[in-house]
């Protein structure tokens, strides 16, 4: 059994760390310990009657070890003889010297994300601890998982799963953030490093970054939409815990973003500016198509999304007139927010049909207002009609 000591004038005592927080007084039983909300040691006595205020310092070990001292002195490393559990509650660190016991105790500071992902708490005497650990989860919570790095004591793991939601960050828009909460409902940010990418199989988002040993990675609930302009819009979904608290409050990431694809083939790759320089490509699962504009036969391009996790596939409309280029090549001129605003139109994609059946069952408008009958367009025949006699 674990224990550690303190003097009070001439009393001593000493503190029991096995899980039930016993507190004995010069060898005899006193009560219970506990810390108050400036992280004070406090002794409780069983009756109520009496508590003794003792200043020590929280600090976690360059192992990921918690520890207590008292000036330069070590009076316990609570790792040595059993595994603590760690939680944290609206930015409070929770702790159970033993694993399963009962016995619990609290401990206020400030959180901090350093550039290379380690995360830091400060404790009110300006005691800084930092836990080498890694941000992992596949429900797009900020958890923080660490474990000791002493030999033998691999299986003292942790997850620190922080309350709040994310946001992009305002500086780099491939990059987040993540708003937490405090006890007393203000709030703080973590700033991650690395950037937010998208899988090709789902359009789900993900964040990663690669520090060394820690590989970081976040797959993130939610839905992917891209508008007509091609603005980047993932809602990321709200995450509740067994006990129905949230996690992850329901928040909006939106990135614009540019049309990048040198021809209508393949998946959508959007283009984002860096604020360094540069810029991130973006890729988008799906295809293209054909798509019909609203109140009419009119053809025009679109793409298929899939739309992201358990989403419905939608279309993104591009907006954009076709025309003819020198030598009777059927160009496509994008609207707006384009690398290149004229992609050419390959005849594998598109086959016109002759200009006179205007009352087609597809038909393209030009951008002199003309229309030509669609026989095929990206793979799909459209069955014609003769067109109306004109006289």
């Amino acid at each position: 059994m674990a224990t550690f000591q303190l003097k009070d004038g001439a009393d001593t005592y000493r503190f029991d760390t096995s899980g039930n927080g016993a507190v004995a007084k010069n060898g005899a039983a006193f009560g219970t310990w506990t810390t108050d909300t400036r992280n004070t040691l406090t002794a409780q006595s069983a009756d109520g009657t009496r508590s003794v205020a003792f200043d020590v310092s929280w600090v976690f070990s360059d192992r990921n070890e918690l520890c207590i001292k008292s000036g330069a002195t070590l009076l316990c490393n609570f790792h040595d003889d059993r595994r603590p559990r760690y939680d944290v509650v609206n930015a409070v660190l929770k702790v159970k010297p033993e694993l399963t016991a009962p016995h619990q105790f609290e401990l206020r500071g400030e959180w901090d994300l350093l550039p290379d992902m380690r995360l830091t708490f400060t404790t009110p005497d300006r005691v800084v601890s930092t836990l080498d650990g890694r941000v992992n989860d596949l429900r797009s919570r900020f958890n923080y998982r660490f474990a000791s790095q002493v030999a033998g004591h691999e299986s003292h793991a942790a997850q620190l799963v922080f309350v709040g939601r994310w946001r992009k960050d305002p500086g780099d828009p491939v990059r987040l953030n993540f708003i937490f909460q405090r006890e007393d409902l203000s709030e703080d940010i973590f700033v991650l490093a690395g950037a937010l990418t998208f899988s090709k199989a789902e359009n789900q988002m993900i964040y990663r970054f690669d520090a060394g040993a820690q590989k970081h990675e976040i797959d993130f609930i939610g839905t992917l939409r891209v508008s007509p302009d091609f603005q980047i819009s993932y809602t990321v979904a709200n995450q509740v815990a067994q006990g129905n608290q949230t996690q992850v409050f329901a928040s909006e990431v939106v990135i614009d973003a540019v049309f990048a694809n040198p021809s209508f083939e393949g998946d959508l790759s959007l283009a984002v500016k860096r604020p360094g320089g540069g810029e991130t490509i973006f890729t988008i699962g799906g295809q293209f198509k054909h798509i019909r504009v609203p109140g009419g036969t009119n053809l025009a391009i679109g793409f298929a999304v899939s739309g992201g996790t358990g989403a419905t596939p939608t279309t993104v409309a591009i907006d954009g007139t076709f025309s003819f280029a020198s030598g009777n090549q059927l160009q496509f001129t994008l609207a707006r927010n384009a690398r290149q605003t004229t992609i050419g139109v390959s005849a594998d994609q598109i086959k016109l049909g002759s200009v006179a059946t205007a009352n087609a069952v597809g038909t393209i408008r030009l951008q002199d207002g003309s229309l030509r009958s669609v026989e095929v367009m990206f793979g799909i025949t459209f069955q014609l009609k003769a067109a109306a006699a004109h006289g």
